[in-house]
């Protein structure tokens, strides 16, 4: 179990995962032969209940995703799925496995990070009205997921710092440029009315079917 977000939001604290197999209606060319089928695994990541969410009804926000793996552009499905198990959460603190990047599991960090983004959407309510400023590097996946791609799955906008830095000095001068600011950690005081913490959005625990 997670205690409460102290600042009020509801902590992400699980992330689970169920395979799928499909068939294609046409076999896809490639120059390492054809494929005839795809599987991956549907992830869903939970955001714990705060008992304040909007609707009143205390549930907690759920975040979906797909990874779907490519051997031999990605890595493999078992790969895959270790890299999803070995998120690990202890005492509220996050953490993931040191192959859980890019290079070496694409597929796992992109089923991820939109479910991280789906949930970051739910949480914060971002519909097409917000204006969401990004004041996090996007190197970082857990501020592309809530700040770039949860906005343009819902049609709101997204407003990239000119100069993004960390220190809450540098921004303390800045005018307010949206709805909701998306920031590196919760030092940070951005101009913004609203902020996520990209710290919040990665706090998962694993489990799996």
């Amino acid at each position: 179990m997670i205690d409460d977000d102290p600042r009020g939001e509801s902590p992400l604290c699980a992330v689970r995962r169920r395979p799928f197999a499909l068939d294609l209606t046409r076999p896809l060319g490639t120059a390492h032969g054809a494929i005839r089928r795809r599987e991956g695994f549907l992830i869903a990541v939970e955001r714990g209940s705060d008992g304040d969410s909007a609707g009143g009804d205390g549930g907690g926000a759920v975040g979906l995703g797909e990874a779907t793996p490519l051997p031999g552009w990605t890595e493999s499905r078992e790969a895959c799925a270790a890299a999803i198990d070995e998120v690990d959460v202890q005492n509220g603190s996050a953490s993931a496995p040191a192959a859980f990047d890019a290079a070496s599991t694409p597929a796992a960090r992109h089923g991820v990070s939109l479910a991280l983004a789906d949930a970051a959407t739910r949480a914060a309510a971002i519909d097409a009205n917000t204006q969401v400023v990004v004041r996090a590097p996007v190197t970082d996946h857990r501020a592309l997921a809530a700040g770039v791609v949860a906005p343009l799955v819902t049609g709101g906008t997204v407003v990239l710092d000119r100069d993004p830095r960390t220190g809450s000095d540098s921004i303390a001068d800045d005018p307010a440029r949206g709805d909701l600011a998306i920031v590196t950690d919760e030092a940070i005081t951005p101009p913004e009315p609203n902020q996520l913490v990209v710290d919040a959005v990665s706090e998962l625990s694993s489990t799996h079917d």
